[in-house]
């Protein structure tokens, strides 16, 4: 048991700091070649912070631990909002970005009822699979639709709220992208990118082999290894990127990188489970554990469309999220220690 401690423990370091360079050294790269700081914000940092999430799904259900994947999908989901959105809102009021709460918060309400439409029959599908895939595709529709909005300001052209917000937005991926800039060659830029994603991958191979040892050693489902050890381990890289905004008082990056990576967590994490192999789900995960994560993100949908007028949620709104993860990982712990007794 120790030794499967000791795997999860390494693979969930090495997979934290790889990821976070990783990020960076994807964002230099895409400067580079001329991509605008807001597109790196919203595509590259984003995609770097759910890597861990998609590359342990890919992983796991090649491995044949499938319930892992379903798993680390909701339960990263559930911890970005529970936890890590409610960290930051205890922090300090959060700015909400009104073109978040309009359309990419939408599509993760829609993505989100969608996922939980193909969970009823207790199993994924390639073509549920395809589906939950094609939601990505919608996501970077509505980034390519910003960016061009963005290039269309002119700079004797009156602002309106929306390409105010656009503005505010792009301002602030263009810190997040300074941070990691770097004089080195292109060439090195891309060695360094590729040594990041080989330990990424292996930090991802000892996270599984652990937590799946582990899960099999003290009689624990996968699936809940999964919602709990796994989901917040992968979810350090928005942890790290949500604080860094607080910090810099870029309150809409917090916010947006807790939608897009969870939108991502749909599209690209939870997609793997029935496109590379159909995968059977557990009643409780259906159930539970993403009852929890529709919870979640209703409230979360509700709370940002009630309070666009005030601008800003409230630390009450973190007291909830952070309530609710902590009676949903009590309520897990004790039933399986239940378990564990009969």
């Amino acid at each position: 048991m120790m030794l499967a401690v000791f795997e999860i423990l390494i693979g969930l370091a090495i997979l934290g700091w790889s990821a976070d360079r990783m990020v960076d050294n994807a964002s230099d790269i895409a400067r580079h070649y001329g991509m605008s700081n807001l597109m790196i914000g919203l595509t590259i940092v984003a995609f770097g912070t759910s890597a861990p999430e998609m590359i342990v799904s890919i992983i796991a259900v090649l491995s044949g631990s499938g319930a892992l994947s379903v798993g680390n999908a909701l339960g990263s989901n559930i911890a970005n909002i529970g936890l890590i959105l409610g960290i930051a809102a205890l922090i300090a009021p959060l700015k909400l970005d009104k073109r978040l709460c309009k359309k990419e918060l939408p599509l993760l309400m829609i993505l989100t009822i969608g996922a939980g439409f193909f969970l009823l029959d207790l199993k994924l599908t390639w073509l549920e699979g395809l589906l939950l895939l094609t939601g990505q595709g919608v996501f970077f529709g509505l980034l390519y639709t910003i960016s061009r909005t963005d290039g269309a300001l002119e700079p004797q052209t009156q602002i309106d709220d929306t390409q105010q917000n656009a503005l505010e937005s792009q301002s602030a991926a263009q810190e997040v992208a300074q941070e990691s800039s770097s004089n080195l060659p292109i060439s090195n830029l891309w060695i360094h990118l590729a040594v990041n994603l080989s330990l990424l991958l292996l930090s991802s191979k000892i996270l599984v082999i652990g937590a799946s040892t582990l899960a099999e050693l003290i009689g624990v489902p996968e699936s809940v290894i999964g919602v709990t050890i796994v989901a917040l381990g992968t979810s350090l890289p928005e942890l790290a990127a949500t604080l860094a905004s607080i910090k810099k008082n870029q309150h809409d990056m917090a916010v947006g990188n807790i939608i897009g990576s969870n939108i991502m967590n749909l599209t690209l994490v939870l997609s793997m489970a029935g496109l590379l192999r159909q995968t059977t789900v557990a009643a409780e995960v259906a159930t539970r554990d993403y009852g929890i994560a529709l919870l979640l993100t209703t409230s979360l949908f509700l709370v940002s469309f009630f309070s666009l007028k005030k601008g800003h949620l409230e630390k009450w709104n973190g007291a909830f999220w952070i309530i609710t993860y902590l009676l949903y990982i009590t309520y897990l712990a004790i039933q399986n220690y239940h378990v564990a007794l009969n």
